[in-house]
This record gives structure tokens, C-alpha cells and sequence, in this order.
């Protein structure tokens, strides 16, 4: 519902609302409690930020602002700070961003003890990406739009992730995915998935001032075309007898 809100609930009553998770700008898109953290619950918005919450109280632990992290020709677009998926590690306490209108994959890290998000690296595609998940090997598969190469791996080597492709089962997914191309095809070239959820904003103020000053202008002149004649020196009217 374009909602910024977080709204925690009962499973068996949802109608009881616990607490409200406030801090958002935009629509809420993501939302994932941290399996080896069930205290901490991570949302990501349209509004570019990642948040980190003590959901039970409501209370914001933490906020990273990932706008700030973007390229420089995509900072006066807000629609650009949009993330369509974020995956979570827990081998690691891992988190990845996957931006929705830039072929861009964010890297943090969680610190669990001081509560906030540390940022790693920047991954760069040639292509838009589609979906982000980390495996039980603690490697990061990123799915994008390209038949020739829908999918790329990487792995986290000497502190930095750094591609693994030449990895044999990243040919086997790659076969899989090609053998089933037809699924991904309408998705090919569509818009961005989040572009439809901001909020659309109308100056109606200044089109209802520009109709009030044609408004008012046709009744002055209206009242100028009614005014009586001047009868200065016009002779006088004769009687009817």
C-alpha cells in the first residue's frame, strides 16, 4: 500500500498492533528478521536506506544510507535509491543490496554488537539485476538480464568478494537458466519493479491560482462593459406626455 509504516502484529491476532517501526520516507519494500538475530529486523525503502530495528519495541537501531554510496549522475534521481533485494549471510553477518535502477550490488556487513551496518564494496553488473542470494557456502549468486551470462558468483576471498565464475557450478546454473530462458523472457526490458510505488505529488496550488486570476479578470471586465454613461453634457429628456 506505498506504506512507510512497519506495523508488528500477532500471527493469531493481527488486529492487536504490538508496536510501529518508524523511520521511513518512502514505501517499505523489504523486510527480513535476522535468523541468527531474532531480536533485530532489517527493512530496506524507496527512500535508499537500510534500517535496522528492535522491532518488538519499535525502536530504530540503526540507519544506513546507501544513496550516498550510488554513482554521482544518479543523485539528483530519487527513484534510483531504490533496492529491489536484499539478502542476508549469517556465516558472516553479510547483507547485500540489490539496486533497482542501477546495475549495482551493495556489500555490508553487520556489526551485532554495536547494532549498525558496516559498508564493504560495491559489486558493478553490465546488466540489470534481477535477484541476489547467498548460499550455505556463504557465496553470493546474482541473477541478470542476460542469456549469455544470467549468472555470476562471488565469493568472499582476502577480505573482498571477488568474482567465481570459472567455478563448475556456475555453468551448470548457467545451462539451467539458458534452458529456461523462456520464463525470464517477458521480464526482458520491463521497468524497473519499484518505479510504480512512489507516491505521485500535484502542484494544484498554483493551476487553482492562474484559474482565480482569469476568474477574477472576466468580472472586472464585465463590470467595466455595464458601468453607466457619463451624462455630462448630454441634453436633458423630454417628457413623456
Amino acid at each position: 500500500d506505498r506504506d512507510e509504516k512497519i506495523r508488528i502484529t500477532f500471527c493469531n491476532a493481527p488486529h492487536i498492533i504490538q508496536s510501529f517501526c518508524l523511520g521511513h520516507t518512502e514505501f517499505v519494500n523489504r523486510i527480513l528478521v535476522l535468523s541468527n538475530y531474532p531480536t533485530l529486523l532489517m527493512s530496506s525503502s524507496g527512500d535508499g536506506t537500510l534500517r535496522l530495528w528492535e522491532y518488538e519495541s519499535g525502536k530504530e537501531a540503526s540507519c544506513f544510507n546507501l544513496g550516498s554510496y550510488n554513482e554521482p549522475e544518479s543523485a539528483g534521481n530519487k527513484k534510483h535509491l531504490a533496492l529491489s533485494a536484499v539478502a542476508y549471510c549469517e556465516n558472516g553477518n553479510y547483507v547485500a543490496a540489490l539496486c533497482d535502477c542501477l546495475p549495482l550490488v551493495h556489500l555490508l556487513q553487520l556489526d551485532a554488537e554495536c547494532r549498525t551496518l558496516v559498508y564493504k564494496q560495491k559489486i558493478f553488473l553490465e546488466h540489470r539485476g534481477w535477484d541476489i542470494a547467498f548460499d550455505k557456502l556463504s557465496r553470493l549468486w546474482i541473477l541478470q538480464e542476460d542469456k549469455d551470462t544470467p549468472v555470476m558468483l562471488y565469493r568472499i576471498m582476502d577480505g573482498t568478494w571477488q568474482n567465481a565464475n570459472k567455478e563448475s557450478r556456475v555453468n551448470e546454473m548457467v545451462d539451467l537458466v539458458r534452458d529456461n530462458w523462456d520464463m525470464f523472457q517477458e521480464s526482458v526490458g520491463t521497468e524497473n519493479c519499484c518505479s510504480n510505488l512512489y507516491k505521485v505529488t500535484f502542484d494544484n496550488m498554483s493551476t487553482y491560482l492562474q484559474k482565480k486570476e482569469e476568474r477574477t479578470t472576466q468580472k472586472q471586465s464585465k463590470r467595466k462593459g455595464h458601468q453607466p454613461h457619463d451624462s455630462k453634457g448630454s441634453e436633458p429628456c423630454s417628457p413623456i406626455s
